[in-house]
């Protein structure tokens, strides 16, 4: 199992989580079948010299609905934890302390489930406030070429 987690630097097991997924310079990815890890940097991402990065999970502080949305339409799985290093996240999610994060439908944003009346007011209306309408949401984005591993990279 090949599992992600976004980095403010290239200092292996010792980096800090980037608690914005969306903006982090780097991704450390640990291999726990055989403890193998590597640090992907946005720059060499950005300039072409990375291969896809194929990953089975994803541990974070936190992450936008509309990225989650994405990871899980790929069948890749999303954790939380409060960890400060990337290898306290990794004891954490061993342990059973990180949170899986799961996505349950619509677009995303809160308030439209046919019960809430809070968000953007309910329904599934294209022109919802919270995210500009027409679905395309801000946080869609990935900074990285990210895949699930079964893809066979």
């Amino acid at each position: 199992m090949k599992i992600c987690i976004p980095v403010c630097g290239p200092e292996g097991l010792d980096a800090k989580l980037n608690p914005e997924f969306t903006e982090t310079e780097h991704l450390f990815v640990f291999d726990a079948d055989n403890g193998e890890h590597r640090t992907f940097s946005r720059e060499a991402e950005q300039d072409g010299a990375e291969e896809p990065i194929a990953i089975d999970v994803v541990l974070c502080n936190d992450m936008p609905a509309g990225l989650l949305r994405a990871f899980a339409a790929q069948g890749i799985q999303v954790f939380a934890t409060s960890s400060e290093t990337a290898g306290q996240a990794l004891i954490a999610l061993q342990s059973g302390e990180a949170e899986e994060l799961v996505f349950e439908g619509g677009c995303g944003c809160q308030g439209h489930g046919e019960e809430s009346h809070g968000g953007c007011g309910g329904g599934h209306d294209d022109d919802h406030e919270c995210c500009g309408g027409g679905h395309q949401h801000d946080d869609d984005r990935n900074v990285f070429h990210v895949i699930p591993a079964q893809a066979g990279i």
